[in-house]
């Protein structure tokens, strides 16, 4: 799984939609645009791939650490991950 902070539009969703094209399966992080998230985690999985859809603040380290941690909801992360700005 590799991660995309931002990925819920611009360079984020873009990065995120490529990666799946690549063969990865995604978790994007968004902080308030639900809607957007979910339509970047529809491309996603049109490509074939897992999305995991997170809404976290990249500031808060609670945050960052729920995106980061293995939960029964997600899979193990990997190290891959593709940060874009706030």
């Amino acid at each position: 799984m590799t991660v995309v902070t931002g990925g819920s539009r611009g360079i984020g969703a873009a990065t995120a939609v490529r990666l799946a094209a690549a063969g990865h399966d995604v978790a994007i992080s968004y902080r308030a645009e639900a809607a957007a998230a979910e339509a970047v985690a529809a491309a996603v999985r049109r490509a074939g791939r897992r999305c995991l859809v997170v809404r976290a603040d990249v500031t808060v380290e609670a945050d960052v650490e729920r995106i980061s941690t293995p939960s029964p909801r997600n899979w193990e992360p990997s190290p891959a991950w593709s940060t874009t700005p706030a």
